[in-house]
């Protein structure tokens, strides 16, 4: 039996730039999939460095707002110098 592993978005403060995002302890995420647009949030830094650690290639639920997506990590870019996370990329999994 897996674990249902749920991770908790909000919508992307548009008027910040990726820098202060991460300033404020945040990570910029892009959302995207097939016959779908993609959505713009962002995740708390420190929460995602723990669950991508644990669950580097495992599908996760993403609760934004209202919705709820089934997803994985496309890429998660990191700085060169040390282990901060720059950016997110979740590839939706349709359900069929």
């Amino acid at each position: 039996m897996t674990e249902n592993l749920v991770l908790e978005l909000e919508k992307r403060d548009d008027s910040k730039n990726p820098r202060q995002l991460r300033a404020d302890g945040s990570i910029p995420v892009t959302i995207y999939g097939k016959g779908t647009e993609s959505i713009s949030a962002q995740v708390n830094a420190r929460i995602f460095s723990k669950f991508y650690k644990a669950n580097k290639d495992a599908a996760v639920e993403l609760k934004l707002e209202d919705q709820s997506i089934q997803a994985f990590v496309k890429k998660a870019q990191v700085e060169i110098i040390g282990d901060k996370f720059l950016n997110v990329e979740f590839c939706r999994v349709n359900a069929q």
